[in-house]
């Protein structure tokens, strides 16, 4: 699945400043996508609002599970996410 669908549907909440959606394992499906998501300074948005917009928009298997709110997401010299840093907080 490409992130960009989670981008576009994320870019609808408009209090975020940047997020990363990585896979998580699950013992009951195999993976379940988790996003982690910096939101904008004065911004109040909870993890709800997030899943049941998700819920609304995505196809079943697109779905965003789990959501985790964090003051940076890492990333390279470059500037490229790193998503295997993510993976591995899990």
């Amino acid at each position: 699945m490409p992130r960009l669908n989670w981008k576009m549907l994320f870019i609808c909440i408009r209090q975020y400043k940047e997020c990363a959606v990585v896979g998580k394992p699950d013992p009951i499906v195999g993976e379940i996508h988790k996003a982690y998501i910096v939101l904008k300074e004065g911004c109040c948005v909870t993890d709800t609002e997030i899943i049941k917009l998700c819920e609304e928009r995505l196809a079943p298997y697109k779905k965003i599970r789990e959501i985790e709110f964090v003051r940076e997401i890492p990333k390279t010299p470059v500037g490229k996410i790193l998503r295997r840093v993510l993976r591995d907080r899990n």
